[in-house]
């Protein structure tokens, strides 16, 4: 599966494979919980590869009881069983069918945001 990022250069021109990279390059890619010292691997294994798990496991480790960021990646991890994601915006956790949580409170402005404060 693809996960595209969707990200501009700040012109709106849409670079998502150059900027992707750029971001990952600069933060990383997302491993794990690190409120509560968890690595995605560990939280997969825990679940056995059940999405159906995840509540539990959650309740378990305590992951995503405090800052709550790492709540979508846990799904995401789950159910594209892979060990480590890159960075995603809500918008590609809604195209995988997973709540983006918190996440969202990180995106970036809409343009119809910006239109409406200026």
């Amino acid at each position: 599966m693809n996960i595209g990022l969707g990200i501009t250069n700040g012109r709106g021109e849409g670079h998502a494979d150059e900027n992707r990279t750029a971001l990952q390059t600069c933060i990383g890619e997302v491993r794990g919980c690190v409120c509560h010292g968890y690595t995605l691997a560990e939280l997969r294994q825990m679940c056995g590869g059940d999405p159906s798990k995840i509540r539990q496991t959650r309740q378990r480790t305590k992951c995503g009881s405090t800052c709550g960021m790492c709540t979508p990646y846990i799904r995401a991890a789950v159910v594209l069983e892979r060990d480590t994601l890159p960075v995603m915006w809500s918008d590609d956790f809604r195209e995988l069918g997973i709540s983006p949580g918190v996440i969202s409170l990180l995106d970036p402005p809409s343009e119809d945001a910006q239109a409406g404060s200026a």
